[in-house]
């Protein structure tokens, strides 16, 4: 990170720390949010610690508020939810994976694995995943954060043993990836973003291409090249409108250039460079001297400060934060099989055994590389 970054982020954990309550969450209406989600901003939160290679006393203390509400069937949400309850889940399931790839902690890890496995049971049976348990025709948004969730739990050793789900994933994004120009719609329907009702007027759904850019990460992480014709079409669709702080155009949502981000970082080259640049100075114009970020984009009026915040120490640090993945998703027994190797290349007693475990998880990744 630059200076200016680091600058940022220091000061917007700062921020965010004050605000934690004392049993570890982060409650949502005391804070400016418009419903009852703690659990998600509590996730958000989360991983903006764990985005720096840390995981604090503050980030400690949130996560095991996310064990303290995951239910018997591994569900992760607040308590008085009404809404969007799997969209709280799947950022919880990552902030306990990440948590668990930096500390081993077996906490994170047993909370993390009911958390995939709840996961993929609410998958709709043919086509990704939306709001609800199995229950309609996914969403971009949602199946992009869940396939991401899945890779990260792979990739710290969980198993992910639905090899269907990634297939699913693929047909979704292939159905709503419009070909002439690669924009990709939020739903069946054909909206271009996720919006409510009460946001149409203040930030119509078509000043944001957040989902074409989730469409590009879904498909880069189901194995598919960044310089292929599908994903390049999208990326020209998403570098049509880089970030900027201008709250009354209709354009600002921190959620979209996060998932911007991202995919960018995984495109790399010509795109990544031209990206970065932009969501900096967007960021640095919209950074207050209190070190957050005021809750004035299209979700930070609903989310609040502690949102708008946290998603914005996410956006600095999507552009480190994962390695560029170049590999096939996991079928069930290559992911039970690379589990288990890890897993002794890390705790053996014996030398031997550990370094013959460590070379057969090289060889492994070799296999699955295209």
């Amino acid at each position: 990170m630059l200076a200016d970054e680091r600058r940022m982020q220091k000061t917007a954990l700062t921020w965010l720390a004050a605000r934690q309550h004392a049993k570890g969450h982060w409650p949502a209406v005391p804070n400016g949010a418009a419903d009852e989600w703690d659990a998600g901003l509590t996730a958000l939160c989360v991983l903006a610690w764990t985005g720096t290679g840390r995981v604090p006393q503050q980030a400690v203390r949130g996560l095991a508020y996310l064990v303290s509400v995951q239910s018997a069937s591994g569900e992760i949400r607040g308590p008085r939810t009404l809404r969007r309850g799997t969209v709280e889940h799947v950022w919880a399931t990552l902030a306990l994976c990440e948590a668990y790839a930096l500390t081993h902690d077996v906490r994170w890890k047993r909370a993390a694995q009911r958390g995939v496995a709840y996961l993929l049971a609410a998958r709709f049976p043919y086509m990704g995943w939306t709001y609800g348990h199995r229950k309609n025709i996914g969403t971009t948004h949602l199946t992009t954060l869940a396939v991401l969730a899945l890779r990260v739990a792979q990739d710290v050793g969980l198993v992910v043993d639905d090899p269907d789900a990634w297939e699913g994933a693929g047909v979704l994004i292939d159905k709503l990836t419009d070909q002439r120009n690669g924009a990709v719609a939020y739903d069946p329907k054909g909206a271009p973003s996720l919006r409510l009702p009460r946001q149409t007027r203040d930030f119509p759904a078509d000043r944001t291409h957040g989902m074409t850019a989730a469409g590009i990460l879904t498909r880069i992480l189901l194995g598919q090249k960044p310089t292929s014709r599908t994903v390049m079409r999208s990326v020209d669709h998403c570098l049509a409108a880089f970030p900027r702080w201008t709250p009354d155009d209709g354009t600002l949502d921190l959620y979209s250039w996060h998932l911007g981000t991202l995919a960018m970082a995984q495109v790399g080259g010509a795109a990544r460079a031209r990206w970065f640049p932009e969501l900096r100075g967007a960021l640095l114009d919209g950074h207050a001297k209190d070190g957050s970020w005021p809750p004035v984009g299209a979700w930070g009026v609903l989310g609040g400060g502690v949102y708008s915040t946290a998603m914005g120490v996410l956006c600095l640090q999507a552009r480190f934060r994962y390695k560029p993945w170049r590999v096939r998703p996991l079928r069930p027994g290559q992911a039970a099989l690379l589990a288990a190797l890890r897993e002794a290349a890390r705790t053996d007693r014996d030398p031997a055994v550990k370094a013959a475990a460590a070379a057969a998880v090289r060889e492994i990744k070799k296999t699955l590389r295209r």
